[in-house]
């Protein structure tokens, strides 16, 4: 059996003290593309309960997610590096294994910019950071899954100075137009040219 070309464990985002480290390779490559850390018991030996999973998403020999779990074996903490240039662009949180928080890096300058904030695992809040000052100064709420409101920062305290109560009326009006277009005009393609008829000499 071939020795398999391992991955390097990211201690920063994974202890992996006191941890046993298990690699896999997923695509068939020979090389690792998902290390499993689980705890260490008595004796040296693991007990099973998963502390950290990293895995190479693209195959090209870096990490690019990370996902933590608490004491107990739940899923706590996701991270990704979703362009694939060695930075985190997306952080979700979980709680009691339900989806909590997401925070992206929109611009990929490597700072948050964006939350997403859910109730039970349903969205209820999108907060963006417009002028890349590090706090959120637009504020949208969504209800039943649809926009209902945005409300405005202007002046920097964190607090909403102005209402748009209307985006969600204007929201609905859009995508009205839309799906009538759409049943007015159908989908609209273009087909593809057909091949050209080969020319075809009569036998002499």
């Amino acid at each position: 059996k071939v020795a398999l070309i391992p991955l390097r464990i990211d201690g920063q985002h994974c202890d992996a003290s006191g941890k046993h480290s298990d690699q896999q390779d997923l695509n068939q490559d020979g090389r690792a593309d998902l290390i499993t850390l689980t705890v260490t018991g008595k004796g040296g030996a693991e007990d099973g309960r998963i502390r950290c999973q990293q895995a190479d998403l693209n195959f090209d020999g870096r990490l690019d997610a990370f996902l933590h779990y608490d004491e107990r074996g739940e899923l706590v903490r996701e991270q990704y590096d979703q362009d694939f240039d060695g930075r985190i662009d997306l952080g979700r949180t979980y709680k009691d294994g339900v989806l909590e928080l997401d925070e992206q890096d929109l611009d990929h300058d490597g700072f948050v910019d964006a939350w997403r904030r859910y109730d039970k695992g349903k969205l209820v809040r999108v907060d963006h950071d417009r002028d890349r000052d590090g706090r959120a100064d637009t504020f949208t709420f969504f209800v039943r899954g649809q926009i209902d409101r945005v409300g405005y920062d202007t002046n920097g305290d964190g607090n909403v100075d102005v209402w748009d109560q209307d985006v969600a009326r204007r929201a609905q009006a859009a995508l009205a137009r839309r799906m009538q277009a759409r049943t007015a005009v159908g989908d609209e393609y273009v087909e593809a040219p057909a091949p050209p008829e080969p020319d075809v000499k009569p036998d002499a």
